[in-house]
């Protein structure tokens, strides 16, 4: 007989839940009685979860990674799929937060579900929340109930207002006042023709404070199809004014490239370095310690030697 490992209180419920007639019993037990008398009983399984949450071990103030407890994939007599979450919760501990972690894990299991069959409508979920303690559990089941204004949260709590710029002319973003050049810009880089508005979006820059036009100048450039120069001329041609925050910019990126050139020639001569002592049968520990390279990427040198 093979030796059954050590058991935590989440994993007894996993090993029985592989049971099918365990996992009916408990289903049918604490499922909503008008969901239970829907379901098809012999189309119960266990749903294979890739979701991993973080739990905060609240005495030591640790977070410690872990997988999400178990999940029941079933199917209702008219052959839609519903989703059931058991979250195993032993608690030394008053924890307040089970509710809304629960909502959590059920929007990370649609979520992955989503990933999985992207196809498909998302099946119905709720959870089953299966709680033991020295005390019953004295907070509410309520999420509505743990927010300041009851009121306001049960009107817009999990709610969500959804721009799409896309969906929004220049014309009506230009009357957006301060936010008009950042949402033009936005917008016509994830459209891909910026260099053809930047003219437009240009003019809206002057309401802007220096630092700000800065910023949005040297988001543009990242992002525009254009040369550095004829893309600094073209702003500076269409407001002068912008002459001072448009040649800050330059100066700045400049900086930076010649920075990121000086940093990749110091990597290149410790490459270089770390190589000729490999080729001299050097130990992997030595050319890291000599070359000031990582272990792991004077490894990778070593084994590109012998392809």
């Amino acid at each position: 007989m093979s030796e059954i490992a050590d058991l935590t209180h989440d994993s007894v419920f996993k090993e029985l839940s592989s049971n099918r007639q365990f996992r009916v019993e408990f289903l049918k037990k604490y499922m909503p009685k008008e969901l239970s008398r829907e379901v098809e009983w012999d189309k119960v399984d266990l749903y294979s979860l890739n979701v991993e949450h973080t739990r905060q071990q609240d005495k030591d103030n640790v977070k410690q990674k872990e997988q999400s407890d178990v999940a029941f994939m079933f199917r209702f007599k008219d052959g839609k799929q519903g989703l059931t979450f058991c979250h195993i919760e032993n608690q030394t501990t008053e924890d307040q937060s089970i509710i809304l972690r629960s909502l959590h894990y059920q929007s990370s299991i649609l979520l992955d579900y989503m990933k999985s069959n992207p196809k498909n409508k998302l099946p119905l979920i709720f959870s089953i929340i299966y709680y033991a303690n020295k005390k019953p559990y004295k907070y509410s089941h309520n999420i509505y109930d743990y927010f300041e204004d009851r009121e306001l949260a049960e009107k817009y709590a999990f709610k969500n207002s959804f721009i799409d710029l896309s969906n929004i002319s220049d014309e009506e973003l230009a009357k957006h006042s301060f936010l008009s050049a950042y949402e033009m810009i936005f917008k016509h880089i994830r459209q891909g023709d910026l260099e053809g508005q930047l003219d437009m979006v240009t003019s809206q820059l002057k309401i802007y404070d220096s630092f700000s036009r800065r910023t949005l100048i040297k988001y543009m450039s990242q992002y525009i199809d254009m040369q550095s120069e004829k893309f600094y001329d073209r702003i500076i041609s269409n407001e002068p004014e912008l002459k001072g925050d448009v040649m800050t910019v330059a100066e700045q990126s400049e900086a930076r490239g010649e920075a990121r050139g000086e940093a990749k020639g110091e990597a290149r001569v410790k490459q270089e370095m770390a190589i000729k002592m490999l080729k001299l049968g050097d130990s992997i520990e030595k050319v890291a310690s000599v070359s000031d390279l990582p272990k792991i990427k004077v490894q990778e040198l070593k084994k590109s030697l012998k392809h």
